[in-house]
């Protein structure tokens, strides 16, 4: 009998559901992902979902509110009483209908069904740290404290000092339950152990999967395009970033690194592929700093034949802002990467020296000199772009995430009876 794996919360973003695909392709498991209803759930704006090329099952509820800010899905009950998952693998922003959808929760304790947690615990404190700050983290992303907030359920009421903390105390509290709900996490970055084990989760229980797209998809493009003639000249001087255009991305911050860099290097210029909110304040950015004539905004692409010809084109990827799986697909097309260190998922992936360059995060001085230093060294842009590629193919790749998976998957079904 196959192994049943419902996903939640993952929507049916592009490059998520390449991954899906692999394990569902995987003999005796079937995987089943249900997404909102009428909604983009906590997808955020700008964020590519589709259907397309798709091999695993698609359901789809409505979304309903446990609290102001807490959702599930209306008819969860009846579907997990249908579908007899074997293993939910579920979001953290999910997390608390295991905890407070009491009908769900009772159907998964009959049914035996093992819960797992995926999740990128970036922001997310640790238990003794976030106790000794509960002042603060009352008006961050906790849990009853925003339901309180002032301006914007209770405007012009001002909450009681003791009253913020005693909610602080107890949204800490009901975060630590609800990781502990789970029996194991599949998680991004090695910073989870040290995180979640503050919170009382067993290391046992932890997995680490690293985040990748499908790279053996991407490497048989890589092979089909890299002799084909280029999409545009190729330059030793231009740069690419590959996003979304939100404020996170730092795309500003680059714009007014390429003002330094081309003090230095005039020829240099750079490629912007993606779209979102930010795109014409970003244009209009560039246009006062008189530097738009050597940007191009490509817009959009979620063609990986496309996109891989536009980053061969370039000689250096920079993200300037938080990451993405952008360092993945520029590493698989042999690019080095300069980044700085935001979410974590970029430690695995980009080592200072060998395949890229760290700037200090938000500084456009040292982001510009990083950016001279390789441009201005051809023969070190490839040697670095060649252990880019090696990266890919020994360590950090599709084999590796779904090897995390099965290894989380076994771990449940075997250790929760």
């Amino acid at each position: 009998m196959a192994l049943k794996i419902l996903f939640i919360g993952v929507g049916l973003v592009h490059y998520y559901n390449r991954v899906l695909n692999r394990l569902n392709a995987l003999e005796n498991v079937e995987v089943v992902n249900l997404v909102p209803k009428r909604s983009r759930g906590h997808l955020e704006e700008g964020v590519y979902a589709t259907e397309k090329n798709v091999s695993f099952n698609i359901l789809s509820l409505p979304e309903k509110r446990i609290t102001p800010v807490l959702k599930s899905f209306r008819g969860l009950r009846p579907l997990l009483v249908r579908e007899q998952p074997h293993i939910i693998v579920y979001t953290d922003y999910y997390r608390y209908i295991f905890l407070f959808d009491w009908p769900v929760v009772n159907t998964v304790k009959r049914q035996k069904i093992k819960l797992i947690m995926k999740s990128i615990p970036f922001g997310i404190k640790k238990y003794p740290d976030a106790l000794a700050d509960c002042d603060k983290i009352i008006n961050s992303d906790t849990i009853l404290p925003n339901v309180l907030r002032k301006n914007r359920y209770t405007p012009g009421i001002d909450i009681p000092r003791w009253f913020k903390w005693t909610l602080g105390r107890l949204s800490i509290a009901l975060k630590k339950l609800s990781f502990n709900a789970a029996h194991a996490h599949v998680n991004y970055i090695d910073d989870a152990y040290e995180i979640y084990q503050s919170y009382g989760v067993p290391q046992q229980k932890i997995f680490i999967t690293s985040n990748s797209p499908d790279t053996d998809y991407l490497l048989s493009i890589r092979k089909r395009i890299e002799n084909e003639p280029p999409i545009i000249p190729t330059s030793d001087h231009r740069i690419i970033h590959v996003g979304r255009l939100v404020e996170s991305k730092r795309v500003d911050l680059l714009i007014q690194a390429l003002v330094l860099v081309k003090q230095e290097i005039p020829d240099a210029e750079l490629i912007v592929i993606g779209d979102g909110p930010e795109r014409q304040r970003l244009v209009e950015f560039a246009a006062n700093l008189n530097i738009l004539e050597s940007i191009i905004f490509i817009g959009a692409v979620y063609d990986a034949d496309l996109l891989g010809k536009y980053i061969i084109a370039s000689s250096v990827y920079v993200l300037a802002g938080m990451g993405g799986l952008s360092i993945n697909d520029a590493m698989c097309f042999g690019r080095p990467v300069i980044c700085s260190v935001c979410d974590g998922t970029e430690k695995r992936l980009v080592k200072d020296g060998y395949n890229g360059l760290y700037f200090k995060r938000g500084n456009q001085i040292d982001l510009a000199q990083k950016i001279v230093y390789l441009l201005e060294n051809p023969r070190l842009q490839r040697k670095m772009g060649i252990n880019s590629s090696s990266i890919i193919k020994n360590d950090i790749n599709i084999h590796t995430v779904i090897k995390g998976y099965m290894t989380a998957f076994e771990y449940v079904m075997r250790h929760h009876a």
